[in-house]
């Protein structure tokens, strides 16, 4: 019952927290909002914008092209309903699959390459807490840059606060300051307000970005399926379609309320879509994007771009069951004020449910401690 009682009094501390968080974010954004200024400092799309149109011009799914290219969101209603229905449509966005995977290889390299030029002449410890160094801030440099690109969309926003900035351990300092005061309070929590203020303060709310909040909202139920597959231990193949599988199928549950696409459907079109993404239109853009335009192999990359996003298309379209379309007049626009009210309420619900999942042992020594003190 004790265990119980820790469990329930952290879930209601990391819902409180958040909700306070959330009432600071609406404050702040009243007086201040530098969000256009930054943007406008570092945005670097409207240079790509007139190379990405370029590259398209002569392209079959030329619409589709500038969407992953230059973030133009220019496909037409009949493209749209496809992906709609198929359940697909946030595959067009922008977001990690852009990033961290590209960030992850750059990384990588160069830790290779200092480890094995400082192997020899310095200490092991040493050279891991460089490299870890390194890697952090490195990782932070080059997914700015590469969210600069795509002008620094919610989602993009959120890969960088969360999966990069977050490991800058600033906030230790105030939380051990705070822990003796509200000791329920999980660090993780505490964590995740401080970049939720900071990142609305830089780039606007966050809490009305529909963009950032779905990102955000689809990565909690991913890490959250994760958790639970790696407590029973499935081997990495069948962890990774389960992973898929589960993390569709509960955003398209709670979603439910503002889609007509069915689940099941949704979940295998993801399960089929999301390698074509991942390992072939991502790393092309990123290489038409960089390349010079009338490069040796340029002709071959547009030609190999073209065929992946007509393949993706027909994906959507197959799962879309487009000349079966049906509509529902009761349900509500996920873009109305009671969509983004439930979206934020459900996203509370989530990431403090993750919050205890992630900081489950942590809970499990208080208990014990607990026990320890009550004997």
């Amino acid at each position: 019952m004790q265990k119980f009682t820790i469990f329930i009094q952290a879930f209601i501390n990391s819902i409180a927290c958040y909700l306070l968080t959330f009432c600071i974010i609406f404050f702040i954004h009243e007086f201040f909002n530098y969000g256009e200024y930054f943007k406008n400092f570092l945005d670097l799309s409207n240079i790509f914008k007139s190379k990405s149109v370029s590259i398209a011009e002569n392209m079959k799914e030329k619409d589709l092209a500038l969407n992953f290219l230059a973030n133009i969101r220019k496909i037409t209603f009949q493209d749209r309903l496809i992906f709609e229905y198929s359940g697909l449509i946030h595959l067009l966005a922008i977001s990690g699959s852009q990033i961290t995977p590209t960030t992850n290889i750059i990384v990588n390299g160069i830790k290779y390459i200092i480890y094995f030029l400082k192997k020899k002449n310095t200490n092991p410890l040493k050279i891991m807490i460089l490299i870890n160094k390194i890697k952090i801030y490195l990782s932070i440099i080059i997914s700015f840059f590469i969210s600069s690109i795509f002008g620094f969309s919610g989602a993009l926003v959120r890969v960088i606060s969360i999966n990069y900035v977050s490991k800058i351990n600033l906030t230790s300092l105030f939380y051990a300051i705070i822990f003796p005061i509200f000791p329920n309070i999980l660090f993780t929590t505490f964590k995740n307000c401080i970049l939720l203020i900071f990142f609305s303060f830089i780039f606007g709310n966050l809490l009305i970005n529909l963009s950032f909040i779905l990102s955000f909202f689809g990565v909690l139920c991913l890490k959250i399926i994760i958790r639970m597959n790696n407590l029973l231990n499935f081997n990495n193949l069948f962890s990774y379609v389960t992973n898929t599988v589960l993390t569709s199928f509960i955003i398209g549950i709670l979603l439910s309320p503002f889609s007509n696409c069915n689940i099941f459907s949704s979940c295998l079109a993801n399960l089929v879509a999301t390698p074509i993404i991942c390992f072939l239109i991502t790393p092309l853009t990123f290489l038409l994007l960089i390349l010079p335009e009338n490069n040796l192999f340029s002709l071959n990359l547009i030609y190999l771009y073209d065929i992946s996003l007509t393949i993706f298309k027909n994906i959507g379209l197959i799962f879309s069951d487009y000349n079966q379309l049906y509509t529902n007049s009761n349900k509500t626009s996920l873009f109305s004020l009671y969509g983004l009210i439930y979206i934020n309420s459900a996203f509370v619900i989530l990431i403090s449910i993750y919050d205890l999942i992630k900081n489950y042992n942590i809970l499990i020594t208080r208990f014990k401690i607990n026990s320890i003190k009550i004997s």
